[in-house]
C-alpha cells in the first residue's frame, strides 16, 4: 500500500468518524496540509463544529514510524489536534510504542479498524490550527475546487434546520475535487 492510498483511506475514516457525547464529527477534513506556524504538515487533519481538532499520521513502513519520532515538532510542548491517531497497516506499529495520548488506527483487510482510542489532548497549538483553516478557506474562495478538502456545511431553511453535505469523500472520486457551490446561511 502505497502512502497517497493511506492517506486516503484515513481521510475517508475521519470523514465518517460516528460522533461521541465527547466529540461531533468532523465539518471540514484536508489531507497534507501545512501551516505557516508549525513544522508539523500533517498527513489528515479535521475540524469539529465543537472547535475539537483531529489529526491522523500515516505510516506505511516501521522505518517510517521509527523516523517520526526524532522529527523535532515531537518535543515541541503545543501540537495540532485534540484527538490524534497513527494509522498503519497491521504490525507497523506496537501500541506501547504510541506517543502518551495517541489512538492507532489499522489496515485489517480492506478496512480500517480504530485499534486504540485517541484520548483527548489540550495541549494544542491553536496558532498553526488556525493557520491551516485559514490556508484551507483561501483555497476555496479563490477557486471552488480543493484537493483533499471536503466540508460539511450548515445551512438554514425556511421550512427547518438541515445538514447539507457537500460532495463527500469517498474512494474513486479523487478525480472529482470537491466543488463547493451551495449557499451557507439564510436562505431568502
Amino acid at each position: 500500500m502505497t502512502h497517497s492510498e493511506m492517506v486516503r483511506r484515513a481521510r475517508n475514516w475521519l470523514w465518517s468518524l460516528s460522533p461521541t457525547p465527547e466529540r461531533a464529527r468532523p465539518l471540514v477534513v484536508c489531507t497534507e496540509t501545512s501551516s505557516s506556524r508549525s513544522a508539523e504538515n500533517p498527513d489528515v487533519f479535521g475540524v469539529g463544529p465543537d472547535g475539537l481538532t483531529y489529526l491522523i499520521e500515516c505510516k506505511v513502513s516501521r522505518a517510517d514510524f521509527l523516523a517520526d519520532r526524532s522529527k523535532s515538532h515531537r518535543s515541541d510542548p503545543l501540537h495540532l489536534g485534540n484527538y490524534r491517531w497513527f494509522c498503519a497497516p497491521s504490525g507497523i506499529i506496537e501500541p506501547h510504542e504510541l506517543p502518551n495520548g495517541w489512538g492507532l488506527v489499522q489496515v485489517v483487510g480492506s478496512k480500517l479498524i480504530e485499534r486504540i482510542a485517541a484520548q483527548h489532548a489540550t495541549d494544542v497549538d491553536r496558532e498553526a490550527e488556525l493557520s491551516i483553516m485559514v490556508g484551507v478557506m483561501q483555497r476555496v474562495w479563490r477557486g471552488g475546487r480543493v484537493r483533499g478538502v471536503g466540508m460539511r456545511t450548515y445551512s438554514r431553511t425556511r421550512s427547518a434546520d438541515r445538514w447539507v453535505w457537500e460532495t463527500p469523500l469517498a474512494p474513486g472520486l479523487d478525480e472529482n475535487y470537491p466543488k463547493f457551490s451551495s449557499t451557507v446561511g439564510v436562505e431568502p
